[in-house]
């Protein structure tokens, strides 16, 4: 679905980038909440499994919160992979999209994405 007056100013496709969606949580909350936060992962996990395991609810779901119709959802949910991973592919993708911004003059700085990426909420 195209919005009117919008165009693409650059893609990083087919240099390996997966265009992760990445899911934030502040650091006051990581650390004097962490229930609060372990929750809002499985939620999002929980989410993730019912649009793999049930892609044709999840996607009436979504269209009843976008407004777009379950038929253009579950085409956009099946073009694209869903899990809750932090693994080489994502961190490799965070960085290459770092560096294009930087590149571009977007952002003024290359910040160091390690001292950002936790995975200790994605662990049993």
């Amino acid at each position: 679905m195209k919005v009117t007056g919008s165009y693409e100013v650059a893609t990083l496709s087919g240099l390996g980038n997966n265009y992760p969606l990445v899911l934030l949580i502040s650091e006051t909350l990581a650390t004097k909440n962490q229930k609060a936060a372990a929750a809002l992962v499985r939620g999002h996990a929980t989410a993730v499994d019912l649009m793999n395991q049930d892609p044709e609810r999840a996607a009436g779901i979504i269209a009843g919160v976008t407004g777009a119709s379950p038929q253009f959802e579950l085409k956009v949910m099946q073009s694209l992979e869903w899990r809750v991973y932090l693994g080489y592919e994502v961190r490799e993708s965070l960085s290459q999209t770092r560096d294009f911004l930087y590149e571009m003059k977007k952002i003024s700085f290359r910040p160091d994405l390690s001292k950002f990426m936790d995975d200790r909420f994605l662990k049993p």
